[in-house]
């Protein structure tokens, strides 16, 4: 068993419980992604963090409906039993740059998130 625990501070993180509850489920989301089994402290560049990944969400899913991309699932197999391990996902399309690293971070957030 183990325990990831966000912490936040009064006044300091928010005058009222829902902020502070926010923001420490913010810290506890750090923790997560740090690994599990931690503690963290609110601190406002999580959030800004997390509103970056919101925005780099929204833009991926306009570029969807513009069909700026498409992705591909190819399974990956294991070479000795032949049973399909897990997939990767292969891009194709006209994307920005910048566009595919906001892509790569998702899908790390996903990972860590999901």
């Amino acid at each position: 068993m183990s325990a990831s625990i966000g912490i936040t501070v009064f006044p300091d993180d928010g005058e009222d419980q829902e902020m502070l509850l926010k923001n420490a489920d913010t810290a506890m989301y750090k923790c997560k992604e740090d690994g599990r089994n931690h503690f963290h402290f609110y601190t406002e560049e999580m959030n800004r963090h997390a509103q970056a990944l919101l925005k780099m969400e929204l833009e991926l899913r306009k570029a969807l409906q513009r069909e700026e991309f498409v992705l591909h699932y190819q399974p990956l197999i294991c070479t000795t039993t032949g049973q399909i391990m897990g997939v990767e996902a292969l891009y194709a399309g006209t994307m920005k740059p910048l566009a595919m690293l906001l892509l790569m971070c998702l899908s790390r957030w996903r990972k860590v998130s999901g």
